[in-house]
């Protein structure tokens, strides 16, 4: 399948040219160049699954995540933007060159459809269980991260509040899918998490804030968050829902329904 979504604005070189390879087609690198010249979703899906490593890219695709290292994690990344909502600028991904050009992604819904079509999401829901996920987990934990990921949590940046706050819910929460005694090992690393000022930290990202996108969406992600920090996978812990509700997080979650309850009576006047 191709498309025609991705607009050129600069001429290139794919990552195999850089790199000096053949265009070799049992190649990963060049089948990933190609699939995404063409825009060609299923073989993007069935290169998520490859360990072949890339070169180190010099530039920055993201403003504060890792590049990706791997032509899997290339392929997954690529497949995001394509299941994007929005039309965004990006780097492109296949290049490795000082002066690299932009694309533009065009929000077209259709390719989350083929991405489906696809078995891209068993790809991607593949890659996030890996074996090692719940162990880095536990890994971290022993390694006394909590500390600086809830000082994080307190930053004036908020994507890396947003970050901070969701490791914290991985090492707390995926613990459950590394022990099958998941409850006694589980409330060890939330107690933690807690002690540690980690929920008091967690809750304020509730607070009431600017009209800006991001804030209430990483406001979304904390509710997320504390939904998980008191449930066990199936059912509430009650003990640590009374935490909750001393940590004075329903008084926050109230006004955010009625900041939420504002808004949707300006849009409807709006479009009225």
């Amino acid at each position: 399948m191709e498309s025609d979504v991705i607009d050129t604005l600069a001429s290139y070189k794919p990552i195999s040219d850089i790199l000096g390879l053949e265009e070799d087609d049992e190649c990963h690198i060049y089948k990933f160049n190609k699939a995404f010249q063409n825009g060609d979703i299923e073989k993007l899906v069935e290169l998520c699954y490859s360990t072949t490593p890339i070169q180190k890219l010099e530039n920055k695709l993201h403003t504060w995540a890792e590049n990706p290292k791997t032509i899997g994690a290339l392929s997954a990344t690529q497949l995001s933007v394509y299941a994007s909502k929005e039309s965004i600028f990006i780097q492109p991904f296949p290049l490795i060159h000082n002066d690299l050009s932009q694309f533009i992604i065009s929000d077209e819904p259709e390719f989350k459809d083929d991405i489906l079509a696809a078995n891209g999401i068993e790809a991607l829901a593949d890659l996030l269980k890996s074996e090692v996920n719940s162990k880095c987990c536990e890994e971290m934990y022993e390694q006394d991260v909590f500390p600086y990921l809830i000082k994080g949590m307190k930053s004036s940046l908020d994507p890396f509040r947003a970050a901070c706050a969701q490791t914290c819910r991985n090492i707390y929460y995926l613990g459950i899918y590394f022990h099958f005694s998941y409850f006694n090992s589980d409330i060890k690393y939330r107690k933690e998490f807690m002690r540690l000022g980690g929920l008091v930290a967690l809750v304020s990202l509730l607070n009431l804030s600017d009209d800006s996108d991001e804030m209430y969406l990483t406001q979304l992600e904390a509710i997320y968050h504390l939904e998980d920090f008191c449930m066990d996978g199936i059912e509430e812990i009650p003990e640590l829902v009374e935490y909750v509700k001393a940590s004075n997080a329903l008084s926050k979650l109230q006004s955010l329904e009625k900041v939420h309850f504002q808004l949707n009576i300006t849009f409807n006047n709006y479009i009225e």
